[in-house]
């Protein structure tokens, strides 16, 4: 099989029916369909999904792989629908996503990552070893069970939720964002784009709190998955100055609330399994561990 580039939206949606067959397969196995929006549509990379994401399809058309390149990180992604773990493809893919990657990095990257492979995928584990890599403790995924109602948010004296999000708060969100991730470039400009070309984006589910001076203090972007009835978190953020107010914990519970309200039975979010203080605010938020996910890298030079 020959990969060929992103093409748009078609694209997208054949992405996320492959990571739905996934999850049904696997329930905790695979990324939200949301989170492939936010990888594709808020690219920390700058590259296009036209130049940095290759699907691999099935003669019906349908999406058996696709890979995402990360090329100033040295990264990239592979994901494979269920029905061709442990197969030919995937040793295939491995090895033309590392030749690819090889024409993109610099001298300066020297190690060569595929970032993102959950830990009962032991298949491709075992083809990373092989080739080379090595393993380290990535992320841990966590579960919300929302055929509950979620605990009620509730606020300190004057801070508000905002009932959705419009493209002229873009550069307060920006600026939020930025705050709560060191290193971050995020703009009002950037912000606003993907807000546009985001499809599975609504304002609405983009929950954000606001403090006393009309700046945003906390925010949750919160996506759905209609066939599945799961909502996801990502990203999820608090600005330095307002943590420990329990801020964090309404702007989740209020997220949850909206997605109960749309019909979501489950929502899930991950973080760095080696932020254990991280896992354990989730874990007080009502949310409980359901896989991990390991980063694989090997030096190239």
């Amino acid at each position: 099989m020959i990969p060929r580039p992103y093409a748009g939206l078609a694209d997208l949606e054949r992405i996320q029916a492959l990571m739905r067959d996934g999850l049904r397969y696997a329930p905790y196995s695979y990324m939200h369909p949301g989170d492939v929006e936010w990888w594709l549509f808020y690219n920390p990379s700058g590259e296009p999904p036209e130049q940095s994401v290759y699907l691999w399809e099935a003669p019906n058309g349908a999406c058996l792989g696709w890979v995402f390149y990360l090329s100033r990180f040295a990264e990239y992604d592979l994901w494979l629908h269920p029905s061709a773990r442990g197969t030919a493809l995937e040793r295939e893919m491995l090895r033309w996503a590392e030749a690819q990657l090889l024409t993109r990095v610099t001298d300066e990257q020297p190690e060569i990552e595929c970032a993102t492979v959950f830990d009962d995928h032991l298949s491709l584990q075992a083809l990373l070893i092989e080739h080379g890599y090595t393993r380290q403790a990535f992320l841990t995924v966590l579960a919300f069970d929302l055929t509950q109602p979620p605990p009620a948010p509730t606020l300190p004296d004057g801070f508000s939720f905002l009932d959705q999000m419009e493209p002229t708060y873009a550069d307060l969100r920006a600026d939020v964002h930025r705050s709560a991730f060191t290193g971050s470039r995020m703009t009002g400009d950037y912000y606003r784009a993907f807000m546009q070309s985001a499809p599975g984006y609504h304002p609405a589910r983009d929950v954000v709190v606001v403090g006393p001076d009309g700046r945003f203090a906390a925010f949750a972007l919160t996506w759905v998955d209609a066939p599945l009835r799961r909502g996801e978190f990502e990203p999820v953020g608090t600005r330095p100055c307002h943590q420990r107010r329990g801020l964090g914990r309404a702007v989740m519970w209020e997220g949850l609330r909206r997605l109960k309200a749309l019909g979501m039975t489950s929502a899930t979010v991950c973080c760095q399994t080696a932020h254990s203080g991280t896992i354990a605010f989730y874990e007080a938020c009502g949310f409980h561990q359901v896989n991990t996910v390991s980063r694989f890298s090997r030096r190239i030079r």
